[in-house]
This record gives structure tokens, C-alpha cells and sequence, in this order.
């Protein structure tokens, strides 16, 4: 309800880019605030100091380690990961773009720095393809929380239903409306 505009990490340095505003505060994830830095220098982007704990604790030793001991793959990042794992990535993207970039690829081996979840994705497009992960996991137990029973289960008995008041669901909207919008 406070932001002018929200996005994603497949849509941030298109919206930033289409702002008129020459400053941006970004939040809540300094990572990929850099990141839309790197891509859009005619801002100056101040980015909060928040990120996500699964991307930023990725070591850049074993992300550089991965990469030697398997000299075949391309090391696709998110770009929620330190600047020090971007630099190193053949490629670097949302989770959508990796999946993408996974299915129009020549390539067999990759090494993927971002939340396991993406490995069934992975799977659906690229079968055949091998993939690395960091031995750090990548496993963001929060997003396993919801899962298609707790979603079922939540219908059923009509429990842990959000009340919000109505200015704020406005207020909400026109943030997302306005990334609709500039996406």
C-alpha cells in the first residue's frame, strides 16, 4: 500500500526502466536492486538492505567450484544472488528466464543457483538435460509451506481467511495495477 509500483524479478528492470522518476527506492531485495542498477545506469536505485536469505547466502567458492569441476555447463543465477554469483553466470535471470533459457538450449549440463523448486519446471522442458545445484541446497522451506492440500484444506473449511480493510485493498491495487500496467 505504500509503493508506487511492485514487480517481479522476470519484469524489475523493465518497469524501472519505464519509470520518469530518475531516483528509485527499491524493495525489499537489494540483490536484484543492484542487479536493475547494472542494467538501468541512467537511475540511481537505493536499495533497502532486505534480500532473500535462500539466494544471498549462495558462497561464491562454491558457486566458482561448481563451475571447475564441471567446465561443460552454463551457470544460470537468479538475480536475487550476490552480485559476486551474478558475475560469474552465463546467464542470469528470473526463474521463469532460466527455464527458458534451459528450454532453448544447445547445451546439456547447467549448473542452477536458484530455489530447488525450479528443478520439476527444469524437468518438463529439458528431460535430458543434467543439473547441478549448490550443495547449500537452495531450499526455501517457507515456499514448501503452501502446498495443493493446505490450499484444499483452507477452501474446505473456509479458515485463515485475511480481512482487510478497504483503503487498503485500494491503496494495494493501484501498485499492482500500475505494474500491469508498465509490465
Amino acid at each position: 500500500t505504500e509503493c508506487d509500483v511492485c514487480v517481479t524479478s522476470s519484469n524489475a528492470v523493465k518497469i524501472v526502466r519505464g519509470l520518469e522518476a530518475k531516483q528509485v527506492i527499491f524493495l525489499p531485495d537489494k540483490n536484484l536492486g543492484q542487479y536493475v542498477q547494472e542494467q538501468v545506469p541512467e537511475k540511481e536505485i537505493i536499495c533497502w538492505q532486505g534480500c532473500c536469505p535462500i539466494h544471498d547466502e549462495v558462497l561464491a567458492e562454491e558457486v566458482e567450484r561448481l563451475k571447475l569441476s564441471n567446465p561443460g555447463a552454463e551457470i544460470l543465477v537468479h538475480p536475487e544472488c550476490p552480485k559476486s554469483i551474478r558475475d560469474v553466470a552465463h546467464y542470469v535471470g528470473s526463474t521463469k528466464g532460466i527455464v527458458e533459457y534451459v528450454a532453448g538450449s544447445d547445451k546439456s549440463e547447467f549448473v542452477i543457483v536458484t530455489e530447488m523448486g525450479i528443478l520439476y519446471e527444469l524437468n518438463q522442458v529439458r528431460p535430458d538435460a543434467k543439473y547441478i545445484f549448490p550443495d547449500t541446497g537452495l531450499r526455501c522451506d517457507d515456499m514448501k509451506l503452501t502446498t495443493l492440500e493446505s490450499i484444499r484444506d483452507c477452501l474446505l473449511n473456509e479458515s485463515n481467511e485475511v480481512v482487510l480493510d478497504e483503503n487498503v485493498i485500494n491503496r494495494a491495487n493501484v501498485c499492482l495495477d500500475r505494474m500491469l500496467e508498465l509490465g
